[in-house]
């Protein structure tokens, strides 16, 4: 949304974290969760606050409802919230305190079911096939709301003929939360030096940003002499 920082300054309480991701539930089953959320009090007048929370088609509510605190004081708060059945997808919401000052909120977000797929594409050789290019992460618009979705991790290697591998391209665990766009790779001349005559290929292994199974795609083979 759209920063208001006078509304910032009116306000009286904070609630923190200011967004809060949920643990992910299994598609097409019933859930109840807990979880803990402070309510902080910075100023120098006691303030009373009401609380509420609100997640499309599922039951939330946070205890205690309605909080008063002295001058730079804060109480622990749970949020709780149960739903039914629902399909694979990802739900958003608010925690609102309102009665103290402008009204303050939390983000929450829920999501069901299986972690998305890596968003990884083919691997192609360059055309001087010393390298590799392919497109990693997506950007979508659905309901003129634009999706990023980064690639959580890559790991890309140079393997054999028989499977074995040459070189790890990628730091050690992989390259981390790559943003969308098309990405390459080239051997140093040093490096295609060091390999033994034979046939090689580029492989690119990818997981999403929440995890989840792992995409492997191969590049055609080329042939050092």
């Amino acid at each position: 949304g759209e920063l208001q920082a006078q509304a910032a300054l009116r306000a009286k309480v904070l609630v923190e974290p200011a967004s809060l991701s949920l643990p992910r539930q299994e598609a097409d089953a019933k859930f109840a969760l807990r979880a803990p959320l402070t309510v902080r009090n910075p100023g120098t007048e006691s303030v009373t606050v009401n609380l509420a929370a609100r997640l499309p088609a599922m039951t939330a509510t946070v205890t205690p409802a309605t909080l008063t605190l002295a001058p730079g004081a804060e109480q622990k708060v749970s949020l709780d919230v149960q739903g039914g059945p629902r399909s694979a997808g990802y739900v958003s919401g608010r925690v609102t305190a309102t009665g103290a000052g402008s009204p303050v909120s939390a983000v929450v977000g829920l999501p069901i079911g299986p972690p998305p797929p890596a968003r990884l594409g083919e691997v192609a050789l360059t055309a001087a096939k010393d390298g590799v290019q392919f497109t990693a992460g997506a950007v979508s618009t659905r309901n003129g709301v634009r999706s990023v979705e980064p690639l959580g991790n890559l790991r890309l290697q140079l393997v054999d003929s028989a499977g074995k591998v040459a070189r790890d391209l990628t730091p050690v665990g992989g390259a981390r939360d790559l943003l969308p766009g098309e990405y390459a790779y080239t051997l140093t001349k040093s490096a295609r030096m060091g390999l033994r005559k034979g046939s090689y290929s580029f492989v690119a292994r990818g997981t999403g940003p929440a995890g989840g199974p792992e995409l492997v795609r191969k590049s055609p083979s080329f042939t050092v002499r």
